[in-house]
Order: C-alpha cells, then sequence, then structure tokens
C-alpha cells in the first residue's frame, strides 16, 4: 500500500521567506569569499525567480524545467571538479564543495512543489551559514547569522500553520482571536519573536559551557598561499621593507617586526593595525626571532641562510633535545599584513604546515624563503614546557660548558650591573626564584615608556636603562632581564614577536595587532628546557585543563581580570551598577508572579467557550430566556438553568463539555435535542398565553 503524496504547497509568503533564507546562506559564505562574488550575485539574483517557476509549477514541472535544472548541477560540477583540483589541503575543500552546493540550491529551487522540499532548502540554508561560520574570524558573520535565524522561525511557524489548517497536525484549543490580515501578522511576530529568544538563550547557553572543538587531531592542518607580491628572503631573516626611519628612529609599519638584531638605541610607534588573526588551543606568545649575543647596544640573532627542510608543505623539524614534561597543541595563523621571513610559533615548533619553502636557523625557528605577505595562513604544531613551579624551582644548576653562548656578556659591562643583580637576589636559594625577584624588581621599580631616552654614544644601553633612564619599553626591560640573569650564572636570552592578543569567544581567534609586538626572556631549566619570562606582560600558563576551554570561565576570568585593573572609585561604581541590574532584575521576576497569582483566580473563572452541541444549545436556552424576559441571573449555575427550562437531563452532558476533552460524544448531541426542546416548549408556552 501506498502512502499518499502530499499536495503541492500553495503558500507564497512560505516560499519567499524560504528563499530569503537561502539567499542569507548563499551571501554569508560570499562574505567569508568560500564562494566567487560574481556567483553569490548570480545565485541571490536566480533564487527568486526559480521560486517563482516552482510554485507555477507546483502541480508539475515541464521537462524544461527538469533541464534546466540538470544543466545547473551540471555547471556546479564542473565548477567543483576545476576547484578539487587546485587544492593543496583537505581543508580547502571546503571552497568547491560550498560553490556546488550553492549551484544546486538554485537548482534545486526550480523544482520545489511540496513543502517537504521547502524544508529541505530552509536545511541547505543551514548547511550554509555553517560553511560560512567555520571560516568566521570576526564579528561580521552575525550579519548574516541574525536575518536568517528571523527568517527560518518564520518559515517554520508558516509551515506550522499551513499544516494546522491542512489538519495534518492538531493544536491544544485556546481562545478565540481576532482574525484578519493585520492580527495573523502580529501573531507571526510573536511566534517568531518568542522562538527566537528562545533558540538564542539555548544556543548562548551551550555556547557558554561547551568547550569548543580543537583541530590537534586532523591529518592536515590549514594553509594557503598570500596575495602575493613577497620579497624574496632565501633564508634570511629579512623584513618587507626598510625598517629605518632616520637616524635612531624605524618606521612605525615595521619597527616592531622581527628582524636578526635588536639595537636598543632605536625609538619607533605602536601602529594599532590588524596584523593577523591566530586560531590556538591555548594562548602562547608568538615568537618570531631569538638573540643570544649582547654587545652594549644590540642584541644579535642568527644572521646566516639557516638550513632548508627540502620540500613542503608539510615540515617536520628535526628533533632537537626538549627535555622536561611537555604538552603539544596546534596554531593556525591568518595573516593581515606583510611581515618579515620569520615564520611565528608558540614555544618549540615540530612541524610547520606552510605553502611554499622553508628554512631553520640555529635556534630551530623556521624561516620563509620569502616574506610573509597578506593573506598568508599556514599551521604549526608546537610542544609546551608544562613543568609546575615545584618542577622549576627544584631544577638543579645547568651545565655551563653547554650554555656558555647564554651566559656571554661584554667585557664592558659595568660592574655596578652586576652588583644589582645580586643585591636584587640575596636570599634566593634557586635558579627560578633568583629570575622571579629580578622581573618582579624590574616591573615595580621602573616605567614603561615608549618614547624614553637614547643611551650617549658609548654607553652599554643596560646600565644606562638601570642607573640613568630609569624608563624603557619591552626591549629595555627584556634586555635588562637577561644580562642581569646572566651575570648570576643563568642561562637566558632575549626573544622577539607578540603577546598572545585580544581572544575573541564567539569567534574562537586571538586578534594581535601592531600594539601587540613584544620582546620578553627565555630562561633555561636544567631538565626541563627553556622557559618565558616577561617584566613588562603577562606570560600565559603552559598548563591548560577543560575548564581552560570553556567559554563561560574565560568570560569570568576575563570579567574578574579587568574589574581588577580599575580604579577603586570605578570598581565601585561597577559594583554598584551589578547591584542594580541584579536586583532591578529579581523585582521584576516578583512583581511578575505576583501578577500572575492575582490573575489567576479571574483565569480560572473564565465562562467556558461554547464549542460542543450542548453548550451550544444551552447558550440558545440563554437567549431564548431573555428574549422572553426571563434573563439568566449573575449567580445561577448551568445546572440551575437547565432545572429551571425543565431540561436537567442535559446538564450531565453540558458538564461533561465543559471539563472533558471530547466534546461531540452521542450523549452531547442527544443533550442538545433535549434543551431544544425545552426551548421549544417555551415558545409554545408563550403563545398560548398571547392566544
Amino acid at each position: 500500500m501506498t502512502a499518499p503524496v502530499a499536495p503541492p504547497e500553495e503558500s507564497r509568503l512560505l516560499r519567499l521567506v524560504v528563499v530569503v533564507a537561502v539567499a542569507l546562506g548563499v551571501l554569508a559564505v560570499a562574505v567569508q569569499q568560500a564562494v566567487p562574488a560574481w556567483l553569490a550575485v548570480l545565485a541571490i539574483a536566480l533564487l527568486p525567480v526559480a521560486a517563482s517557476v516552482a510554485h507555477q509549477f507546483r502541480c508539475g514541472a515541464p521537462a524544461w524545467v527538469k533541464a534546466a535544472a540538470v544543466v545547473l548541477v551540471l555547471f556546479g560540477l564542473a565548477r567543483a571538479r576545476q576547484g578539487f583540483a587546485a587544492i593543496e589541503t583537505l581543508d580547502e575543500a571546503r571552497y568547491p564543495l560550498a560553490e556546488l552546493f550553492v549551484v544546486v540550491q538554485v537548482a534545486h529551487a526550480l523544482d520545489m512543489p511540496r513543502r517537504r522540499d521547502l524544508y529541505v532548502s530552509l536545511g541547505s540554508s543551514l548547511v550554509l551559514l555553517a560553511v560560512a561560520g567555520s571560516l568566521s574570524q570576526d564579528m561580521r558573520f552575525a550579519l548574516s547569522l541574525v536575518p536568517w535565524t528571523a527568517a527560518a522561525l518564520a518559515a517554520l511557524v508558516l509551515a506550522h500553520r499551513a499544516a494546522l489548517a491542512e489538519g495534518t497536525v492538531t493544536a491544544s484549543p485556546a481562545p478565540e482571536a481576532p482574525t484578519g490580515r493585520p492580527a495573523e501578522a502580529s501573531a507571526l511576530a510573536r511566534h517568531v519573536l518568542r522562538g527566537a529568544a528562545v533558540a538564542t538563550a539555548a544556543g548562548l547557553l551551550v555556547f557558554l559551557v561547551v568547550p569548543p572543538p580543537t583541530r590537534g587531531g586532523q591529518l592536515t592542518l590549514p594553509f594557503q598561499r598570500g596575495a602575493g607580491g613577497a620579497t624574496a628572503g632565501g633564508g634570511l631573516l629579512r623584513a618587507p621593507e626598510s625598517a629605518s626611519g632616520g637616524e635612531g628612529r624605524a618606521r612605525a609599519a615595521t619597527y616592531y617586526g622581527v628582524s636578526p638584531r635588536m639595537d636598543l638605541r632605536v625609538r619607533g610607534e605602536l601602529p594599532d593595525e590588524l596584523v593577523m588573526r591566530v586560531h590556538a588551543q591555548a594562548p602562547a606568545m608568538w615568537r618570531g626571532a631569538v638573540f643570544d649575543t649582547y654587545d652594549g647596544t644590540t642584541w644579535v640573532g642568527d644572521e646566516t641562510r639557516g638550513r632548508d627542510l627540502g620540500l613542503g608543505p608539510v615540515f617536520r623539524l628535526p628533533r632537537r633535545e626538549v627535555p622536561g614534561p611537555r604538552q603539544s597543541a596546534t596554531q593556525t595563523f591568518f595573516l593581515e599584513a606583510d611581515l618579515p621571513t620569520a615564520i611565528y610559533t608558540a614555544a618549540e615548533p615540530l612541524t610547520v604546515y606552510f605553502p611554499t619553502g622553508v628554512s631553520i636557523d640555529r635556534f630551530g625557528l623556521p624561516r620563509a624563503e620569502a616574506t610573509l605577505d597578506d593573506g598568508l595562513v599556514y599551521s604549526v604544531v608546537s610542544s609546551y614546557g608544562v613543568a609546575s613551579e615545584a618542577a622549576l624551582r627544584a631544577a638543579p644548576p645547568v651545565r655551563v660548558d653547554r650554555f656558555t653562548p647564554y651566559l656571554a656578556l661584554p667585557d664592558a659591562l659595568p660592574e655596578r650591573v652586576r652588583s644589582l643583580a645580586a643585591e636584587v637576589t640575596a636570599g634566593a636559594a634557586t635558579d627560578y626564584d633568583r629570575v622571579r625577584l629580578l622581573e618582579s624588581y624590574l616591573r615595580r621599580t621602573f616605567t614603561y615608556r615608549l618614547d624614553s631616552p637614547v643611551p650617549p654614544a658609548g654607553r652599554d644601553a643596560v646600565d644606562h636603562f638601570l642607573f640613568e633612564a630609569r624608563e624603557g619599553f619591552c626591549e629595555q626591560f627584556a634586555a635588562a632581564l637577561a644580562v642581569m640573569a646572566r651575570s648570576l650564572g643563568i642561562p637566558a636570552r632575549v626573544a622577539a614577536g607578540y603577546v598572545p592578543g585580544r581572544y575573541n569567544p564567539f569567534t574562537g581567534y586571538y586578534s594581535v595587532r601592531g600594539t601587540d609586538a613584544h620582546a620578553w626572556v627565555e630562561v633555561y631549566h636544567e631538565g626541563l628546557g627553556w622557559y618565558s619570562y616577561d617584566p613588562t606582560s603577562s606570560v600565559p600558563s603552559p598548563r591548560r585543563s577543560i575548564l581552560d576551554r570553556v567559554p563561560l570561565v574565560r568570560a569570568a576570568r576575563w570579567v574578574r581580570a579587568h574589574v581588577a585593573s580599575l580604579e577603586p572609585a570605578a570598581r565601585i561604581m561597577v559594583a554598584a551598577a551589578a547591584v542594580a541590574l541584579v536586583g532591578g532584575a529579581v523585582a521584576f521576576l516578583v512583581r511578575r508572579r505576583r501578577r500572575r497569582a492575582a490573575d489567576e483566580p479571574r483565569r480560572q473563572l473564565r465562562p467556558v467557550v461554547p464549542s460542543g452541541p450542548a453548550t451550544a444549545a444551552l447558550a440558545r436556552l440563554d437567549a431564548a430566556l431573555a428574549a422572553r424576559g426571563q434573563p439568566r441571573r449573575p449567580w445561577e449555575t448551568p445546572s440551575e438553568l437547565l432545572t429551571r427550562a425543565a431540561a436537567r437531563a442535559a446538564v450531565p452532558a453540558v458538564e461533561e463539555e465543559a471539563f472533558a476533552a471530547d466534546r461531540a460524544s452521542p450523549g452531547s448531541v442527544r443533550a442538545a435535542a433535549v434543551i431544544d426542546e425545552a426551548i421549544s416548549a417555551l415558545g409554545s408556552r408563550s403563545g398560548d398565553r398571547r392566544t
């Protein structure tokens, strides 16, 4: 026995709302550059035309409509074939699939005779939104998500109402409402707003308590070529343009970029421009270069061409001796500006997914064969040191013969620098405690200032910073910490790159700007490896638990950190505002509950709405008695009224209709006949009196 075929969908409004939802899905993937702009514009323009054709031929599409759909699908398959031939990673497979899906949506819109076909289109638009969401790196995605949610809810409400009208679904009885198009539109708006509020609250709750998925289990990580125009580096650490901006000055666009030398006599600015976005399992210092040689004014790193790692795009870096407890994590970098040839990584890089050639310097840091340009995407798997504070404190002294380059200091270094380091760390029993004391001393004693005094010619830059200028920026602080640590026999080096940046819990990306460029210190602990220290910024903890990935926990920590950084007066104002907000919400809920409790008796005493045969006859009896001048008394119950009219036999059926679910039983029909006889008898008696 075959199932009955569903009737064609007649609602033009439902079709229009579904087309709007699909068009918003196409727009969302176009904004994220998953499909070409021309294809998105063409698809959005064709969707209403195709939907109009589908409605016109809803009872049966002619052959030319089906042929047009086949041609569109073949075109989409041809485009997808070209796209698959050009991809380099599994991650890029999303782009040709998105193109194919958009074309299929237009083809499907040509033949949507029934409501279930509209449901398929609505679900497909959700898939397009999901693709756009996976590519989104900022809040612009909300501009597509919010109107799509409204359109989808409106489509579901319209479809449910159509099903109610057809009788394919049932609804609980409700009081009669005024009819007409304005009333229907108002009810539709209320349903949509109510559904949007519930869906938003549920989605926000899930988002806040469910940790985001990690990408560590992927076979390949994302990488993609940039916009082009890079400058060849040939393995050397080069900037995209000259860093010189005049005597002792640096250009804002490049000053905080990585270079093979860090001159402590150069001053510059911090441009507040977006440099890159990073999708990472954990925050870290994004390191681009390491410096190990100090000559009194300048820190120097590896200026050689490095070692070529061969063909990519997956580069397994040579295994280095990295002792101690470790934890691996992945990062994907999306560049928004031109950067030097340094490939930024977190901690110790293990594997690099990069679209062009890569070399490695003597510190184990990867370098590109050309400067990194806007639009470049690459990924790194790194190894973090996760030793506890107790383990770092218990580490044995280092073997000096293995770390001579990281202990070297210029012969002309003033003795008072060494004396100050010894004085600050007096009483400390371990290298870890000594470094922490130096870090704390620099943080609380000196002033952070970008345009700090430049050391005179022939003067040691660290000595000038510690004893005369007493102000500087991250480079002066990091240089001072490294030099003072070395004077105590602790291996140290200076690293340069960027701090983690501002984390967006809605997108899962760290936004790194020019103001996040930074220099810090790395100290070696015997048996554990290199660990970062910073007198001017907070180094992210390498230990990550499941709670660290829960957005609600991150949001609470963010609020706590920002409130703690406020002035006392501002903190009091924030606390007062929070108390007022919570108090107002509680007062609103209490008042609403009391009002409902006060309205409950009135809701319980509402008159029964005549909807069954017996109650309808009771209403006719009431009207007949009123016409004879014997209206129903205010205190008179239905049973008393029926008794007065000599129709007491109908009382059980009337009560059953008022309180039971079944309102059309045979007893109700018989009771209606009894009441109608009583009404006729009333009329006869009235006629007899007139005679």
